[in-house]
């Protein structure tokens, strides 16, 4: 039987440094699939903050003494706090893992009193939605025009990018504006296609 009670050890040393947008400061890592992840929180406008390597527990299972680390400490909008273990789908799909998983899922809830989710990357290292989340990144804190703002909330069906340019003055919309659009969720694209000047994009509220 599980312990009740999980002891904190100090943090584990990451290795992979990521510079957050969201949380003004540099936040570590162990893996590229976690910076995955790391940039989909960066993007999900339903996170607030997030901390990653947040503290170690003890716990004793099957008599024996063990020592988890949680990948990611989230706080959502709302105010409601949860862990994240991340996990390539390969290694979510490890049957001791999901052992391992389920006995901490149920330990977390029990003693934390925050949930212990499975995350599993929607950004795998080599795909176009990763790509176009590191491309559109420096665009998040990109401020608009109105007249930009204007423009974009008149596209109602799917232009490329390049043709909204020509249809538009270089006053009234530039490329980085289009770019930023998509990174703040004002324009929608398929996101599995990598973005360039054409790229299909329309208005969020028009989907």
């Amino acid at each position: 039987m599980p312990t009740k009670n999980l002891d904190k050890y100090s943090q584990v040393k990451p290795s992979i440094a990521f510079p957050s947008k969201k949380n003004r400061r540099q936040m570590f890592c162990e893996s590229r699939v976690e910076v995955g992840r790391l940039l989909e929180l960066e993007f999900d406008p339903t996170v607030k903050r997030y901390l990653t390597q947040p503290d170690s527990y003890s716990y004793t299972r099957d008599g024996k003494q063990r020592r988890y680390t949680p990948d990611i400490l989230c706080q959502g909008t709302d105010g409601t706090f949860w862990f994240e273990e991340v996990k390539s789908w390969k290694g979510a799909n490890d049957q001791s893992f999901l052992e391992k998983h389920q006995f901490l899922t149920e330990l977390f809830a029990d003693v934390i009193g925050h949930p212990l989710r499975l995350r599993i990357s929607e950004t795998p290292y080599n795909c176009a939605w990763r790509g176009n989340l590191q491309f559109l990144y420096r665009y998040l804190d990109h401020s608009f025009s109105h007249a930009s703002y204007r423009v974009m909330m008149g596209i109602r069906h799917p232009e490329t990018v390049r043709s909204i340019l020509q249809m538009s003055s270089p006053e009234q919309i530039s490329m980085q504006s289009i770019f930023a659009g998509l990174a703040q969720g004002l324009l929608s694209f398929d996101r599995f296609k990598k973005v360039n000047l054409y790229t299909n994009v329309w208005g969020a509220d028009h989907e």
